[in-house]
């Protein structure tokens, strides 16, 4: 720092003492002023090239050329600011370039929304330069300084090299005067010696600006500012810089290299097979299972090299499954074309390599063509893509964002992947306008305005509409209600206590099931409790022979012990009367009847029964019944659990937890009659609450038919039920079970998937139907009030199979982590 002072001191003295020898009149005309000047000169250039010298390493000097920036340095003054100092405030008039040498700056926007105060926006360190942007775009040096549309702050102790505007300008050859915008042909020769002039890096910009038609007829001095200030990325073949429906938060103008820019082939023609797969690619959910082969070989060899190749490699090269990459980054390509291979030139064919029938032998002229022509290795299968155009040097993509100041209104419609062996592209916002010259920028405007964008196909759109077209016509994809749906109902015998003439839960609830069925051969079967015991068997077992459902409803909130074990000894008498067919029980308790099960019975090792005469010994009886009934004659048993009926009905409330709370008759008699219909299979609590959104049955039980054990919204629920689909092949068909012992099999429903275990040791012949160790269920729904949403329940379990719960869990994990990456989610609901 001390030598750029000195420098720039010595710089400054110069200047004077040249001002001094201008402006002193008295001074003879013979006097021998021109030695002076040009010692002066000398003087001034050597102090020049000293501070450059100190400032050279400076990332804003460095994308200079070196007489651009030692102009710059003699046209400026070096100046020191003390910390939490204004510099300019917003409106104030653009008068000078700021370049900071060592210290941080703070840019200030106002935002009357967010209060009086200006807020930070961005922080620039050393090396970086401010206040220039105003000044490029000031086209006249006659009109007033355009205005600042921020203020600059000091953070720290700050030294700045300051610049007059006009002497910026100058030193960069952005003058009107020198160089308009439309003096192009005139001056060829001055444009070679600006380009010439400067940087490798600068110059090859310019020349990709140039050769775009967005510039065409701009001047090279007008764009040198455009490009020293432009961010370039780098890219290497193969690398995806643009994927569909990715929204475009630039444009993107290729200045090295060029890009293949393609779409998802789509077979129109066909009505089954691959048109689906090309349909829900289109739909950004991958092929569908079943629907046609998938790329690649799916031997066991292959299956464990695409493992290793690991899953981050394929989303890196956006390959699908079975598909290997060309060549990985870092590589050169497998197979390039070549005409240096000579004819007498024959190597001897290896013997470990079996030539197959068709294929040409080493060496020979046919393998010969097929080398100079043949740029990357077959994969197999047919192109999953079509292509639009290839985009070289010079053309751009994502035109509308240089005129909307908000975010674009349409997405990219295809992939843009590099095809060269590198590529770099300059990315263009509305800020890099400021730039420009007026004139040039509004000529850039027109121009986009008039151009097509490439990344918008309307082949896509036309192929999206009519793919969308297939699969509803198809009716391959259809949503579910996100209801219950109602099962047939059997003959029911409704047991309770009492007449159906007395007001009780059991006699409401029969009177649901006349209401439904009607009198006839299938109209519900009335048993008290406490008076079946007067009656005969035989006049028991034909009451009961054509009964299939039995529900159990007795009054709740008894205190009686001994009228509570009468009501158990009336239920074991019926459930010794039921037929072989019957196949399901559906019992009324009362919350907190099993708090006191389990753990030592004291009661039981001194031959007493403490447990007898609790609405807990009347579960023990269904569940103890259930269990001694043969394999062949399954029975299932439902618990509905409910609070003290003292309160008048209001919003229907049900868990699947066992949770405190009021019921009122009608809640009841409403739940145990809906449980039946809607098929209900896993035990639950019925409350009322005062608070919520009133639903139908239909969709308040619907968590308790499985039951359910993940529910998710989805912004889509026909993408959600296509990308199920496909996990579910990978799942299955991959082999990768993610830590899973028991084996499983799949197949699509129209909401989604079905996935069932098929324990080791099944027999072979048993068809997936005939699976009752349980499974997993997804459905993609539409939910009455318009949610879509995604949700998985228990499905195929028997009467007496065992929940796995470690393989849903494993099985589950593995879906919410596949789709939160698919998604973009960065967490996820472990179950």
């Amino acid at each position: 720092m001390e030598l750029l002072r000195e420098a720039c001191k010595k710089l400054c003295k110069c200047g004077k003492d040249d001002g001094a020898l201008s402006d002193d009149s008295d001074i003879p005309e013979d006097t021998d002023t021109s030695s002076e000047e040009e010692v002066k000169e000398v003087q001034g250039s050597k102090a020049a090239q000293q501070a450059y010298e100190c400032i050279k390493p400076l990332p804003c000097m460095q994308a200079l050329a070196s007489d651009k920036a030692i102009a710059l340095i003699q046209a400026g003054e070096l100046v020191d600011y003390d910390a939490d100092t204004q510099i300019f405030e917003e409106g104030d008039p653009a008068l000078h370039v700021y370049i900071i040498v060592r210290g941080s700056v703070s840019i200030r926007v106002m935002m009357p929304e967010l209060g009086n105060d200006p807020i930070p926006v961005q922080s620039l360190y050393d090396g970086q330069v401010f206040g220039d942007a105003k000044i490029a775009a000031w086209k006249d040096a006659n009109a007033p300084p355009p205005k600042r549309k921020g203020g600059a702050r000091t953070q720290e102790d700050t030294c700045m090299l300051r610049i007059p505007a006009p002497a910026y300008r100058h030193a960069l050859g952005l003058d009107t005067k020198t160089n308009g915008p439309n003096q192009t042909g005139g001056n060829t020769e001055g444009n070679d010696e600006e380009e010439g002039a400067l940087l490798p890096e600068v110059r090859r910009k310019v020349q990709a600006l140039l050769k775009s038609p967005l510039f065409q007829g701009a001047a090279a001095s007008t764009l040198v500012l455009l490009a020293t200030n432009l961010q370039e990325v780098s890219l290497r073949h193969d690398d995806v810089f643009m994927e569909i429906d990715q929204a475009l938060q630039a444009c993107f103008l290729i200045s090295q290299g060029y890009v293949r820019v393609s779409v998802p082939a789509v077979d129109l023609e066909a009505n089954l097979g691959p048109a689906y797969d090309d349909a829900s690619r289109i739909l950004g959910s991958g092929r569908l299972p079943h629907h046609g082969p998938a790329l690649g070989v799916t031997s066991w060899k292959k299956k464990k090299r695409e493992k290793k190749i690991g899953s981050d490699l394929l989303s890196r090269f956006n390959l699908s499954k079975g598909e290997v990459p060309v060549f990985q980054l870092g590589m050169r390509p497998l197979l390039m074309p070549t005409d240096s291979v000579s004819s007498s030139a024959t190597p001897r064919p290896s013997r470990l390599i079996t030539r197959l029938p068709g294929n040409p032998r080493r060496g020979s002229a046919w393998h010969q063509s097929l080398r100079r022509t043949q740029m990357v290795p077959y994969l197999g299968g047919t192109p999953s893509d079509i292509e639009l155009c290839f985009l070289h040097a010079g053309q751009a993509f994502g035109l509308q964002t240089l005129l909307d100041k908000q975010d674009c209104s349409y997405v990219s419609s295809c992939e843009v992947r590099v095809q060269s062996s590198e590529a770099k592209i300059l990315v263009l916002t509305p800020a890099s306008l400021l730039y420009l010259n007026e004139s040039l920028a509004q000529s850039l405007k027109d121009k986009v305005g008039s151009m097509d964008d490439p990344v918008m196909s309307p082949e896509r759109q036309e192929a999206e509409q009519m793919a969308d077209e297939l699969i509803d016509g198809s009716e391959i994809i259809r949503c579910g209600t996100g209801v219950a749906e109602e099962t047939p109902l059997p003959c029911v015998a409704v047991c309770g206590v009492g007449t159906l003439e007395e007001e009780s839960v059991g006699a409401a609830v029969h009177q649901e099931f006349q209401v439904f069925k009607g009198d006839g051969p299938e109209a519900p079967v009335w048993f008290d409790l406490l008076g079946v015991v007067q009656r005969s068997w035989e006049d028991l077992d034909q009451a009961m022979a054509r009964c299939r459902t039995m529900v159990v409803c007795p009054p709740l909130g008894l205190s009686d012990r001994r009228k509570v074990k009468a009501m158990r000894d009336g239920l074991k008498i019926l459930l010794d009367s039921c037929p072989s067919a019957l196949n399901r029980i559906v019992i009324l308790s009362q919350i907190g009847a099993q708090a006191g099960g389990g753990g030592f019975n004291v009661g039981s090792f001194f031959g007493v029964d403490f447990k007898s005469g609790s609405y807990g010994s009347l579960e023990d009886e269904v569940t103890v019944y259930a269990r001694k009934r043969p394999p062949s004659q399954p029975l299932s048993v439902l618990v509905v659990r409910a609070g003290d009926q003292d309160v008048r009905p209001g919003v229907v409330q049900v868990s699947l937890n066992e949770e405190s709370g009021k019921t009122s008759p009608e809640t009841v008699a409403a739940a145990m009659f809906n449980a039946v219909l809607y098929g209900v299979n896993a035990n639950f609590t019925v409350l009322d609450r005062w608070q919520g959104r009133r639903m139908a049955w239909g969709e308040v039980l619907l968590p308790c038919v499985g039951p359910e054990v993940w529910r998710k919204e989805v912004p889509d629920a026909r993408k959600a039920a296509l990308f199920v689909q496909q996990w579910a092949s990978t799942f299955i068909d991959g082999s990768f079970r993610f830590g899973m012992k028991t084996p499983m099999e799949q197949r699509p429903t129209p909401s989604g998937c079905e996935l069932r275990f098929r324990p080791v040791g099944t027999p072979s012949a048993k068809t997936m139907e005939e699976l009752d160790e349980g499974g997993l269920e997804f459905l993609a729904e539409l939910a009455p009030d318009g949610t879509q949403r995604l949700r998985c329940r228990r499905v195929a379990y028997s009467a007496k199979a065992v929940i796995k719960a470690n393989s849903e869990r494993a099985l589950l994990q593995q879906f919410q982590r596949d789709w939160a990456e698919a998604m973009g989610e960065s967490t996820w609901t472990i179950f």
